[in-house]
């Protein structure tokens, strides 16, 4: 729960480019929001990365 917050301000900035017709910077933020989750899970061991394989001792 620590480290979620980082992941609303993506959103958020991904939300204001969309808004803004910023298409390649919103892909760009989505995709970092995923490597954010990603790395969150990570961090807590509790899940598999996002191509199914458990990363959490990589």
């Amino acid at each position: 729960m620590q480290h979620e917050w980082i992941v609303r301000e993506i959103e958020d900035l991904a939300r204001y480019a969309r808004d803004n017709q910023m298409k390649a910077l919103a892909e760009l933020l989505d995709e970092a929001r995923s490597m954010a989750w990603l790395e969150i899970v990570n961090q807590r061991g509790d899940g598999a990365g996002a191509n199914g394989e458990d990363n959490a001792h990589a």
